[in-house]
């Protein structure tokens, strides 16, 4: 990589002569995935770089663990970037459910949720955007029948 050359289209990129430790991360749709220049050095464990539209990888390998899959979004309550999940009533389920490099609660993320609908993060962390809980609120509605 030419020196100076900018990230701008690429979501992770290491140049200069750094170190970079990517851990348990979705990158997705950029022009390229992950970049090393090659002064550059990367540790790379158990991410999920798919369809990033020039490459996925440019100046190093693939991590041993890594793996390329649709992480198969869905939208709820707070967001578009939940893993779609049966047991929140979806079709299917991502292959990044479980999908972590460490258990949920090692990382403190056995609190919050990636499938919505309050189902927590247990066992083996997903990888991806772990949302807070929401608090689903049904308000009753009165009804007052039109009465003369």
């Amino acid at each position: 990589m030419p020196s100076g050359e900018a990230f701008s289209s690429d979501s992770v990129g290491a140049a200069g002569g750094s170190s970079l430790t990517l851990r348990g991360n979705i990158i997705t749709h950029n022009q390229r995935g992950i970049v090393v220049s090659s002064n550059s050095t990367a540790t790379l464990v158990r991410n999920d770089v798919w369809n990033n539209s020039q490459a996925n990888y440019a100046g190093i390998a693939p991590g041993a663990t890594d793996l390329s899959v649709d992480p198969r979004f869905v939208t709820d309550a707070l967001g578009d970037y939940y893993l779609s999940c049966r047991r929140a009533g979806r079709s299917s389920d991502s292959s990044l459910l479980d999908a972590g490099p460490d258990t949920a609660a090692t990382v403190g993320l056995a609190t919050l949720t990636t499938c919505g609908f309050n189902l927590l993060d247990q066992g083996q962390a997903d990888l991806g955007y772990h949302y807070p809980l929401f608090v689903y609120a049904w308000v009753p509605r009165a009804f007052f029948p039109y009465v003369r």
